[in-house]
């Protein structure tokens, strides 16, 4: 009896949700009155995302072709966003659910196009991905940033 209820408190404490998938639903979003589509990334995006500066990164994510792919098709653990305008991929953003703590969601980076910038589409892509972590019952949203990097620390502290 002791045995069953260990095995139950045991499973229960790390229970990590590893067979269902981070599900997102394509959304029609407005920044600055213009419209955007909000939608998970896919395999045809990869051309695309290449060519994307960064904004905010982590030296651990290299994005190589290779690399986005696998990002791309991480359904279980990932989360990986673009925003198109006019059929053509100007943002993007990818997150995890933390390995370690699997209560945060992890963002690990995001870029914008150079002439989409400063018109709050990473902002709004920010809020997006925290939205989603509420849904999920996270406990938050983590990113790490270079000390010098003044652009992404307010674009963080100004979306909480």
């Amino acid at each position: 009896m002791l045995k069953d209820i260990k095995n139950f408190i045991t499973k229960l404490i790390n229970h990590t949700n590893d067979d269902e998938e981070v599900d997102f639903d394509n959304q029609n979003i407005k920044v600055s009155n213009y419209s955007y589509l909000l939608t998970r990334a896919v395999v045809p995006d990869i051309p695309e995302l290449e060519k994307l500066p960064k904004i905010v990164y982590s030296p651990q994510i290299k994005l190589s072709e290779k690399q986005i792919e696998q990002e791309i098709q991480n359904h279980k653990q990932s989360l990986f966003l673009v925003v198109r305008h006019n059929d053509a991929l100007i943002a993007a953003v990818t997150c995890h659910v933390d390995k370690v703590q699997k209560d945060i969601l992890r963002i690990h980076w995001l870029g914008v196009s150079k002439n989409f910038r400063n018109r709050g589409i990473a902002k709004k892509m920010v809020e997006t991905v925290i939205r989603k972590g509420k849904q999920m019952k996270l406990r938050g949203v983590k990113v790490a940033l270079y000390p010098d990097d003044k652009y992404s620390q307010h674009l963080f502290s100004e979306t909480g």
